[in-house]
């Protein structure tokens, strides 16, 4: 017996009814599953009519089937997609509308298969519109489409985007991006060819198609210097191409799409509420949401791909600004929503683009084409002055929200933009007029992304070192009145941060009111002082041009007067900033202009930083001690120090006895790091290399001698922290250089063999701590040779001459006869058996030089002249089976970076041997 074959009109009809009123309708009679696989396989069938088709996929869009349709979303896909090139348009837009459901909620990966075939379905589907203004219903059409694309490119990963997908997309929504039904003569940019050349063949898709794809339009070519021979058409030329080609063009698609253009009565049952006269004009504001949509979503998966199209989206000659751009539609669009979404995406499309635009320049073209840097400079150029334009506009101050996103707009060109290279037009000057009035808007956030915008547009423009482009003064203006006047923490932190910004760029007479706020903010103990105020503080000091034009006397008194004050806060952070201030050069060279009785004595403001006495926390305490150490440090090494009256003795009485106190007990590896460095400073202006000898007058103690090679000795031995184990080879080694100061058999043994095993350490150990650890052989070497000759030290000298050696010199020798067997065995045809093979051991790898390190063994052993004639053998046996003048060669010959250091690593050789040979005769 026969089954009764399913009326599926009936049952798309009692689905529809149940979704509904789903209280008054009887389930349907099939499973979800075999309910969708009934209808897709019923899609296709000849005896189904364009009605029943519309019902079947109004049917198949029930929401509540999403979770159950997973299984089956290839075939639902399979079944959907052929219809978006459907005669009808009814047809069309429900497949559009629930390829949108079956996307959103499809897998990634089946999409990304699809992707290709789906945007060329959608190209197929639209590309006639381009040419005949579409109705309401085909408008549905457009905007459904455009979201299908959308929802299909959130779905791919972004390693899928490509620059053949971009572009295909890009030719979809380049034209809907500016469309309005209202204004028909606003086109988008690349669309003014002729209709014939803008027909997409559906066996000629980018998609689908193996060959290269043909260049959209003439504007569509790529952005760079191909773009000047771009064909344009005089209006003339337009007239006369829409009266006879393209007039046969139009009347074919008319003709081949007669059931397109139909009244609204095809269309979905939620257009019935909107009337006839507002239908194209909310319409047409849709497509361009829906276009700038896909757009966005480009912008975040891959920037990058849409640099080559940005003559789309921007004007790049002043010669075309009535060219649709996205400033233009954020200028004249009526839609609020458009301009918003016009305007993010901006942000988007320039967030990651300081790279590309690295290469713009304003410079004139004089070639018979245009440069790609050159149509950078213009594009930047005409967008800086329609920003300024917009910012401006009563239609944009009167929309806060908008205004907030063109200033985010500001912001991110700040960061971005090269204006340095951008110097023959101000780009920025009357920006950052209207920025700094809109600091004071109403609207918090308004006014703080003006901020924003502010200093990153300033930032950026005083980067080329050309205060003149912008209006310093009006900006500081504006800070003093924003800074203790605003009662908005964030404004007050923007306009200290302003501040310091322009600081390093104005004269310290502009700067004098800020000071005096600073001033009266550090003058009250309690006050909580902000970073940002801070930041100021130290670039008053450190990076300002203040102290190049001399200060009046009045200024001079502020400054200092700032700086007291300062010392005797209680802020563990602005005790830190002090301390760098203190030594900063600009403020060292300050001070030796000031008389003897006005200044400020650094090292006993820095010393008397050191008890640390009303600090908080061991956290505070160790961040102010090092900043402390580290600024002594520095200001013994400085030109200042040198000027100073009795600075050895100060050193000596002052500096060392704080130092010799406080580096024993230093427990944080930071703090002692500072003070490591600091207190072999200090040894090494006591006792400099080129001296053997201690003045008089500053003669130690012998406790004082143990207490420093205690000191020193504890450095040397901290091995988890190699700058405070070389600073400790510096400290070290400078005291056994002076016969003074004798340490016992055990001490100088243990230092030895210490120094050695560093040196030899290829591995685990970084090239400074080796570098020192030979330049602290070396003087050590000197130290021996002024010392009373005993047995045991005559031992170390050998150790010592043994390790540089072979440090300094064998190590080359190795690497030059491995590098010539090397080449020997690569050269000759050796026929070897795999027993023979298998009882010889692999040969060593190369050893990697390090002529640095190798330079400064042979300058130690050159300190040890005279040698003995022992210790000359000893050099030359380094060199037996392989002549001198191989590895003097081999060093001529080394190239690239290393080649200056084996040169000089050959002229100390030379000078070595020529010293021993003398020696030796």
């Amino acid at each position: 017996m026969n089954a009764k074959p399913i009326d599926v009109t009936a049952l798309a009809s009692a689905v529809l009814a149940q979704r509904h009123d789903p209280a008054q309708t009887q389930a349907p009679p099939l499973p979800p599953i075999e309910l969708i696989t009934l209808f897709c396989e019923a899609i296709h069938t000849s005896e189904v009519t364009t009605e029943t088709r519309v019902l079947v996929l109004k049917a198949l869009r029930r929401n509540s089937w999403s979770s159950d349709a997973k299984e089956i979303h290839p075939t639902l896909l399979s079944t959907t997609v052929p219809l978006l090139a459907d005669v009808s348009i009814a047809v069309r837009t429900q497949a559009s509308s629930l390829l949108i459901h079956v996307v959103s909620t499809a897998s990634a990966q089946l999409v990304t298969d699809l992707v290709d075939t789906l945007a060329s379905s959608i190209t197929k589907s639209l590309s006639p519109y381009h040419l005949v203004p579409p109705t309401s219903s085909a408008l549905r059409l457009v905007s459904l489409s455009l979201r299908l694309l959308n929802a299909a490119l959130l779905k791919l990963p972004s390693s899928a985007f490509t620059a053949l997908r971009v572009d295909v997309v890009l030719s979809i929504i380049a034209h809907w991006i500016y469309y309005d039904r209202a204004n028909p003569g606003l086109q988008g940019a690349g669309l003014t060819a002729p209709p014939d050349r803008l027909i997409s063949h559906p066996t000629n898709s980018p998609f689908t198609s193996t060959t290269t794809p043909k260049p959209l339009s003439g504007a569509m070519m790529s952005f760079g210097a191909m773009g000047s021979f771009s064909p344009t058409s005089s209006p003339s030329s337009k007239k006369t191409l829409s009266r006879s080609s393209s007039q046969s063009s139009l009347n074919t698609v008319s003709l081949v799409h007669a059931d397109t253009y139909k009244s609204d009565s095809e269309t979905d049952d939620d257009q019935a509420s909107v009337s006839s006269e507002q239908a194209p004009r909310l319409t047409s504001v849709h497509v361009r949401l829906d276009a700038l949509a896909v757009l966005k979503t480009l912008a975040s998966a891959q920037p990058k791909l849409l640099y080559p199209k940005w003559n789309l989206f921007f004007c790049d000659s002043a010669y075309v600004r009535s060219k649709p751009t996205l400033l233009g539609l954020i200028e004249t669009d009526r839609s609020v929503t458009v301009k918003l979404r016009a305007a993010r995406v901006l942000d988007l499309m320039f967030k990651e683009s300081r790279a590309f635009l690295a290469i713009a320049e304003d410079r004139p073209t004089k070639a018979s084409f245009t440069s790609l840097s050159s149509k950078l400079g213009t594009l930047l150029a005409e967008l800086h002055l329609k920003l300024t334009s917009l910012l401006s506009a009563p239609s944009v101050a009167s929309n806060d929200e908008l205004l907030f996103a063109l200033l985010t707009l500001v912001e991110t060109l700040g960061n971005n933009v090269p204006y340095a290279r951008l110097r023959q037009k101000s780009l920025t000057r009357g920006l950052a007029k209207t920025l700094v009035q809109l600091t004071v808007h109403h609207e918090h956030s308004v006014a703080l992304a003006a901020m924003a915008g502010l200093i990153a547009v300033t930032r950026s423009e005083l980067l080329s070192s050309d205060p003149a482009s912008l209006d310093l003064s009006s900006m500081i203006r504006q800070v003093m009145l924003l800074a203790p006047q605003s009662s908005d923490p964030s404004i007050v932190k923007s306009a200290w941060e302003l501040l310091c910004v322009i600081t390093p760029h104005i004269p310290v007479a502009d700067l004098i009111p800020a000071v005096a706020l600073v001033d009266a903010i550090i003058s009250t103990s309690d006050a909580t002082l902000t970073p940002e105020q801070i930041s100021f503080y130290s670039a008053l000091f450190k990076s300002s041009t203040a102290f190049v034009s001399p200060p009046s006397e009045s200024e001079k008194e502020r400054l200092l007067e700032l700086v007291r004050v300062a010392l005797r806060h209680p802020s563990p952070v602005l005790k830190v900033t002090t301390a760098q201030v203190l030594v900063s050069e600009k403020f060292l060279g300050f001070l030796r202009s000031l008389s003897s009785t006005r200044t400020i004595d650094v090292i006993q403001e820095l010393l008397d930083l050191t008890p640390l006495t009303s600090m908080a926390t061991e956290e505070e305490q160790d961040l102010v001690a090092a900043a402390v150490y580290r600024s002594l440090g520095q200001v013994i090494k400085s030109d200042y120090f040198n000027t100073l009256l009795n600075a050895t003795s100060r050193l000596r009485n002052q500096i060392l006895p704080v130092l010799m106190r406080r580096c024993p007990i230093s427990c944080s590896e930071f703090v002692a790091s500072m003070a490591s460095w600091a207190f072999a400073n200090s040894i090494d202006l006591l006792f400099p290399s080129s001296s053997t000898s201690t003045p008089k007058d500053l003669a130690f103690t012998l406790e004082e001698t143990s207490t420093m090679f205690n000191i020193a000795d504890t450095f040397l031995k901290t091995e988890t922290c190699e700058p405070i184990q070389t600073n400790g080879i510096r400290s070290i080694c400078l005291l056994l250089r002076n016969p003074a100061f004798c340490g016992t058999r055990s001490f100088e043994e243990n230092v030895t063999h210490t120094l050695i095993t560093i040196l030899r350490c290829h591995e685990g150990k970084g090239f400074k701590l080796r570098w020192n650890a030979a330049t602290g052989l070396g003087h050590w070497l000197v130290g021996l040779k002024d010392r009373k000759p005993t047995t045991w030290r005559g031992v170390l000298r050998d150790l010592i001459l043994d390790a540089l050696v072979q440090v300094g010199i064998e190590s080359i020798v190795i690497h030059l006869q491995q590098q010539s067997r090397s080449a020997e065995s690569s050269a000759s045809h050796v026929h070897t058996i795999e027993t023979y093979a298998s009882c010889v051991p692999p040969s060593p790898p190369l050893i990697k030089l390090n002529y640095k390190i190798s330079i400064q063994c042979v300058r130690a052993l050159r300190q040890a002249a005279p040698l003995t004639v022992s210790e000359v053998e000893r050099i030359n046996r380094t060199t037996k089976g392989r002549p001198a003048p191989d590895l003097f060669a081999f060093l001529d010959q080394v190239k690239g970076k290393e080649g200056a250091h084996a040169q000089t690593l050959g002229q100390e050789l030379r000078a070595l041997l020529v010293v021993d040979a003398g020696d030796g005769a």
